[in-house]
């Protein structure tokens, strides 16, 4: 089983080629003999993968049936070749066990196709991809579910993501400098492979150099480690306040001059560009300003896109605290009020977003005038009541709210919840 914040040691690292007759291929791995042919065929297509998902980091979960991998694994610890009779004996006999005695074992493969466009190679394109994998055997009394519960991916790959992207690109560089993938042996990959993995699970980092001029520096984070990344400070985005107290600079800044002139023009209306243009700040200083002022260790502000009447947005399972948190309900209103004296009703505000979904903009929504429209979608998003979709968004992927007919006595139903299609 997964535990969070384990530090799992990397198991193997394997690479890979798209071959023009056998399609994809496991041309070395350390250690050799870990992934059987079997498995390493159940997870191809997505280790190898279309051209189009290719340029993007992959994770792949996966329980394997034992049969092949079991033996393979054992004799690789054992020192034992996969190749060599003793290991094809002990493949032999675990496949003839009766299937209640095999294990299971739960592969993450972590990894980052890339592809290599150039007429001189035989498709015009050239696909490999070197990736991590993460075994663990499967508790008998757990085999039965789904591999995204058994090993979920995000506890082995964020930690590692980084030194993939950059193992590949390394290795796609000397393919383009001096075809050492296509033309030369893997030999030296595959032993480069064994002292890398080792490295990396002693002491998380490894200098690569598979030839005298060229070297990459590789460094695996701990599995635990939550640091986010920065904030999006997109030139168009809106900076809001989390909440109504005033937001202060932080301490050890050098902008601290400059984000006060910022600051005052912070009122939910304009984006980045437009701030930074009134204040006269160069728009660089800006964006750096504001991606402090959001960042998790400060929080005062919220980087929302721009509100337009055209957008679409739709609720998520999160309006249902909404219906529930009377609190929340209280500042819902007063946030929302286009008049302090003639404040909208509850029921009235949760009808509005229960409308909001696919194909339904704020233009088309009959908003009552004392509802101010803007900040309506901004207390949606700033709470995450409501997601803002994308253009090209289908109907199957969005969260649907359904309201059956409103009537005040509804509202006051304690046992009456939202309800959610996906």
């Amino acid at each position: 089983m997964c535990e969070a914040g384990s530090q799992q040691r990397i198991s193997c690292i394997i690479y890979s080629e798209f071959d023009n007759d056998a399609g994809p291929r496991l041309v070395c791995q350390a250690p050799r003999g870990f992934l059987s042919a079997a498995a390493f065929d159940s997870l191809a297509d997505y280790v190898i993968c279309k051209p189009e998902l290719c340029g993007r980091h992959l994770v792949v979960v996966s329980t394997i049936l034992d049969v092949a991998t079991g033996a393979v694994a054992t004799a690789a610890a054992a020192g034992i070749d996969a190749d060599t009779p003793a290991a094809q004996a002990q493949q032999t006999a675990l496949a003839a066990s009766p299937l209640h005695e095999r294990k299971k074992t739960c592969f993450t493969v972590v990894g980052f196709p890339t592809t290599i466009h150039n007429s001189k190679y035989s498709r015009n394109a050239f696909i490999f991809n070197l990736a991590f994998v993460f075994a663990r055997e499967v508790p008998s009394e757990v085999a039965g579910c789904g591999a995204a519960t058994l090993c979920k991916p995000h506890l082995h790959s964020r930690h590692c993501e980084t030194a993939v992207k950059q193992l590949n690109a390394a290795l796609r560089h000397l393919e383009e400098e001096f075809g050492f993938l296509s033309k030369t042996s893997k030999a030296s990959l595959e032993e480069e492979l064994g002292k890398m993995l080792d490295a990396l699970n002693d002491f998380g980092t490894y200098n690569l150099q598979l030839v005298p001029t060229f070297s990459v520096p590789i460094e695996v984070g701990a599995e635990n480690d939550e640091r986010q990344l920065p904030p999006d400070a997109n030139d168009f985005k809106v900076p809001t306040r989390v909440s109504t107290h005033p937001i202060t600079v932080p301490a050890n800044t050098p902008y601290t001059g400059v984000m006060a002139k910022l600051i005052r023009h912070v009122d939910g209306n304009n984006h980045l560009r437009r701030i930074a243009e009134i204040a006269g700040v160069d728009l660089a200083v800006a964006r750096e300003c504001f991606r402090m002022l959001a960042a998790d260790d400060c929080k005062q502000l919220f980087m929302l896109d721009m509100f337009q009447w055209s957008d679409v947005y739709s609720v998520t399972p999160r309006i249902q605290e909404l219906f529930t948190d009377p609190k929340l309900q209280e500042e819902c209103i007063k946030y929302i009020a286009a008049s302090k004296d003639n404040p909208p009703s509850f029921r009235d505000v949760f009808s509005l977003y229960a409308k909001m979904k696919h194909g339904v903009t704020p233009q088309m929504m009959n908003i009552d005038p004392g509802v101010d429209t803007p900040s309506l979608v901004e207390f949606g998003m700033l709470h995450g009541l409501i997601r803002k979709l994308p253009e090209s968004s289908m109907l199957h992927d969005v969260y649907c709210c359904t309201v059956p007919a409103v009537t005040p006595s509804i509202f006051t139903e304690p046992n009456w919840v939202p309800c959610y299609f996906v």
